[in-house]
């Protein structure tokens, strides 16, 4: 009997971490958070907001030759759309400017994928985690690990395309 009841408490338990876990990753904040404002400044494109796979379509349908920068302002977001503007800026060759702040996946994967990286005097740049953050939540890693898995496979590759250590997105971590 005490079995059986610890069996149905760790699927309850799971399928509890199972729902927050998918709650978290559905979550894009409110309208305020996730909206993207994305335009033209002279030869620079400005991103302000979270990385939204919308963001990037708008900076790719406004690039022309005489662009050579982005000026980003960005809290981060998911790690594949981050890595999907940052090989984007590379392939370009733009230049990064970070106007106000860039954190998570905007620091990780565009900042660092810059040909020359701009800081303002008040700008704060965030690196944090990356997909090879230690990560000691058993239930965490299982529900994520083909996600983890994809994840470290294309953060090498790219990190290993323009020339940046991987270990760069957790060593303020360590």
């Amino acid at each position: 009997m005490k079995k059986r009841i610890m069996i149905i408490f760790a699927v309850v338990l799971l399928l509890l971490l199972s729902i927050t876990a998918f709650m978290l990753l559905k979550h894009t904040g409110t309208e305020e958070e996730s909206h993207v404002d994305v335009h033209v400044e002279g030869s620079s494109i400005v991103y302000n907001g979270p990385m939204a796979a919308e963001g990037i379509e708008q900076a790719k349908q406004l690039y022309s030759p005489n662009i050579n920068r982005l000026v980003l302002n960005s809290p981060g977001g998911e790690i594949n759309i981050g890595m999907d503007l940052g090989e984007w800026v590379y392939n370009h060759g733009l230049d990064v400017e970070i106007k106000n702040t860039a954190f998570l996946s905007a620091a990780n994967y565009v900042f660092t994928a810059g040909r020359n990286k701009y800081l303002h005097k008040d700008s704060m740049v965030g690196w944090h985690s990356g997909v090879t953050q230690d990560n000691d939540n058993f239930f965490m890693k299982l529900l994520m690990k083909n996600y983890l898995e994809e994840g470290q496979t294309r953060e090498k590759a790219f990190f290993e395309k323009i020339g940046v250590d991987q270990q760069s997105t957790i060593y303020g971590q360590r």
